[in-house]
């Protein structure tokens, strides 16, 4: 069955990371696979937080990517480039109001879709759909890729707005309950959305998964070594990705000092966000010699970049580690490398750590620990290549693309059908926690 589908993402390709590269890649895939794909997204800023150049000021635009008709609104960042909780609100917000001027259009062009799909975050992204879906008797899917609201509870980034908080509860719940099926990227976190009061039936894990044809267990030897002046025995522990408060990047700097004393060991951090900038003085401050900071790479580097890598970091602040899913772990065992991740053992990164053999967890907060992590992957190659096996061999097992779309596209053809009530169809390799798929 060919479908009409209509997807809203605030991000969205040429974005290399993040939600953005996620909702490319699906709405690329089933557009490859004969449906006709538009999306309503905002032009690309992510993770920079600076509008791309070839997007600035160029307001209201349609572009065909991939054979997607990308329809972008614009939004508002602010110029400080400071990513604080007003601004963050504020550029959510405005995305929210200029793209319902795009949905209106495609109202009122009484353009019919067979299934609309929401993703989110922001929250707010799901509002025009769930009108669209509902003034239509379209069926409508949320796709939760982080629980922002509980996140930035406990982060406290509206502890001077607790009114704002019970508003954001209210929409949550009430948009959660609209949809004809929720879905998101672990176990963990459909676990919380039905304790939010949603129907079990109706909440179905959808996970990120990783290239494990691009990306492929790769010699390190190579020139992001060669940069770092690294010989084949020095040991690189690395992090790619995204730099913000959510990833408590001055865990890693701690550990760094605490293993400064052991020959053979230098960081290397690539990446963009709003911590960035802060990062940097502190390294910087601290004179950590071992540590360097290196600008985010291109999506064609990403195979090249995570092959130079010995031990891999997956950093989370503890008030955030069970309301979502780094997208950077499946690469990392797509490319063959052991990580180390800072989370509680019963959360789902803590259960794909344990589960995949290639990850060790260490209590977030507690540089002790992830520094002792670290030193003994460090002294031990043969461990650190045994690892790296047993994470391919998981992620050809579990979290190949192909198979994951094929489980949504299912799921989304008998939406279609029965006009919003179908079982939701499960993704390949389920953990016995649910921490990739149902």
């Amino acid at each position: 069955m060919r479908l009409r589908i209509l997807l809203n993402s605030l991000n969205y390709q040429p974005e290399p990371t993040g939600i953005g590269k996620y909702s490319a890649e699906m709405a690329r895939w089933l557009a490859e696979r004969g449906h006709e794909v538009d999306v309503v997204a905002a032009p690309p800023y992510y993770p920079q937080w600076r509008i791309y150049e070839g997007y600035r000021g160029r307001g209201f635009t349609e572009e065909v990517l991939d054979g997607v008709r990308v329809h972008r609104a614009p939004l508002y960042l602010s110029r400080s480039g400071r990513v604080a909780t007003r601004a963050r609100l504020a550029a959510e917000t405005s995305f929210t109001g200029a793209s319902g001027l795009t949905w209106a259009r495609l109202g009122l062009a009484r353009e019919r879709f067979d299934v609309v799909v929401a993703v989110i975050p922001p929250l707010q992204s799901a509002l025009w759909p769930a009108a669209y879906a509902l003034s239509r008797s379209t069926p409508l899917v949320i796709h939760v890729q982080d629980l922002q609201v509980d996140a930035a509870m406990r982060l406290g980034f509206f502890r001077r707005y607790p009114f704002l908080s019970r508003l954001l509860y209210g929409v949550e719940a009430a948009l959660l309950r609209r949809a004809s099926l929720v879905t998101s990227v672990t176990g963990k976190m459909c676990e919380r959305i039905v304790a939010k009061g949603i129907d079990p039936s109706r909440v179905a894990v959808f996970p990120n998964w990783a290239d494990t044809e691009a990306i492929r267990p790769l010699p390190a030897a190579n020139r992001f070594r060669a940069e770092l002046g690294l010989s084949e025995t020095d040991v690189l522990v690395q992090y790619a990705g995204n730099m913000g408060a959510k990833q408590g990047l001055g865990l890693v700097l701690d550990a760094a000092e605490a293993v400064a004393g052991q020959p053979g060991i230098a960081f290397g951090l690539w990446g963009d966000g709003a911590a960035k900038d802060d990062l940097v003085r502190e390294v910087r401050r601290r004179k950590l010699d071992r540590v360097r900071v290196f600008p985010l790479v291109s999506w064609a580097e990403v195979p090249e970049l995570l092959a130079a890598g010995d031990i891999h970091l997956v950093p989370q602040r503890s008030e955030a580690a069970d309301l979502l899913m780094p997208s950077k772990v499946g690469n990392i065992l797509a490319a063959g490398r052991p990580f180390v991740a800072t989370c509680d053992p019963d959360t789902a990164l803590g259960a794909l750590a344990r589960e995949s053999g290639a990850g060790v967890a260490t209590p977030p907060g507690d540089a002790g620990a992830l520094a002792r992590a670290v030193s003994e992957l460090a002294s031990s190659r043969d461990r650190r290549a045994a690892m790296g096996v047993r994470g391919r061999a998981y992620a050809e097992r579990r979290l190949a693309k192909t198979p994951i779309l094929q489980a949504f596209e299912r799921t989304l053809v008998e939406l279609a059908r029965s006009g919003g009530v179908a079982a939701p169809s499960s993704a390949p390799g389920a953990g016995r926690d649910g921490a990739q798929s149902r």
